[in-house]
């Protein structure tokens, strides 16, 4: 599982989820009804899902981060 996450000009913060990072994206501009062009693209962030327990814990890594958790 993917997240994204995303401000605009005015500091709104938007966030979608997705089984890929391109679905996560296309979420977000869904479920907020945001045009891609009020994205200020400086701000986005892409998140991927590296631990679920069954305490519905979840925690988020930037996707750059996770090869190096992979390499431990």
């Amino acid at each position: 599982m993917f997240a994204v996450f995303a401000e605009n000009g005015f500091g709104e913060e938007f966030s979608g989820r997705g089984f890929s990072p391109q679905s996560a994206w296309e979420n977000m501009l869904t479920d907020f009804a945001v045009d891609e062009s009020d994205i200020e693209m400086e701000s986005v962030r892409f998140y991927v899902e590296v631990d679920v327990t069954r305490k519905t814990k979840v925690e988020w890594s930037e996707v750059s981060d996770t090869e190096d958790d992979t390499e431990e």
